[in-house]
């Protein structure tokens, strides 16, 4: 009887050994696992670090950087949506969009209208109650940039430039002294 007291005593030191070690593997192998995935994500949310016109780093196809200008900050989804009508006091008409911001000098807005004939009618709007006196922008101009039409406006210490792109409206307010550079970067990394 003693012996087998002594055998079982031993048989479930081993076992107790051998689950201490599995749990220990598994324990290691889940937190190796936390910090690749972690790290992962950190890094696909990081924009890339350079000066060439930044290329849309995610779905969304919000550029990472434009004109040295890294994205500190992005909204999209329903907030984004909840945000761009906030602005105007009301449901504007578009069903998509996202709003990033660029150091802490530029911000784009991108509403998405439903089709492009919704996109030429919310333009024609905006560009209407500009014209017509606001509070806010003034001294309202059409330009040609890159072949396109881009309506410019000046208010709230900077300058702002406003397009449509297909469904796409978007709205610039970008860093006073690198208009130029942030507009035209702007106008090729925004799809």
């Amino acid at each position: 009887m003693k012996e087998e007291a002594m055998f079982e005593a031993q048989r479930r030191r081993r076992a107790y050994r051998k689950a201490t070690i599995i749990g220990f593997q598994v324990f290691i192998g889940l937190a190796l696992l936390i910090a690749v995935v972690g790290g992962l994500w950190d890094q696909a949310q990081q924009p890339p670090v350079g000066g060439a016109v930044a290329v849309a780093s995610n779905a969304a196809g919000i550029p990472a950087q434009i004109a040295g200008l890294r994205r500190t900050e992005t909204m999209t989804g329903p907030q984004a949506l909840a945000e761009l009508q906030e602005l105007h006091g009301k449901d504007v008409g578009v069903a998509g969009g996202w709003i990033a911001h660029y150091g802490k000098e530029a911000t784009v807005w991108m509403g998405e209208a439903r089709d492009e004939a919704t996109a030429i009618q919310l333009l024609e709007a905006m560009t209407r109650r500009i014209q017509a006196g606001n509070q806010y922008f003034t001294g309202l101009k059409q330009l040609q940039v890159e072949g396109r039409p881009v309506f410019t406006v000046v208010g709230q210490g900077q300058r702002h430039y406003y397009y449509r792109q297909g469904r796409q409206l978007i709205w610039l307010a970008v860093p006073n002294g690198r208009e130029d550079d942030f507009l035209k970067e702007a106008l090729l990394a925004i799809k």
